[in-house]
């Protein structure tokens, strides 16, 4: 949990939707990206993940997916 300095993404939405912010395309790219990828990469290895939520994707502060 020490890397995930940013929380988790369910944290950041509810901050920028309280302080009327939105992401830009580039941000959401950039997640749907890493995501996808961390996904191919467990499911490659045979591996499923049943609890796939925004609060259980940690980001550092540069929003970089920890999964």
């Amino acid at each position: 949990m020490e890397y995930a300095d940013n929380g988790d993404l369910l944290k950041l939405i509810n901050t920028r939707k309280q302080k009327g912010e939105s992401f830009s395309e580039e941000e959401i790219i950039n997640i749907f990206l890493q995501l996808s990828l961390a996904l191919y990469h467990i499911h490659s290895h045979n591996v499923i993940h049943r609890d796939i939520k925004a609060g259980n994707v940690m980001l550092t502060s540069k929003n970089m997916v920890l999964v």
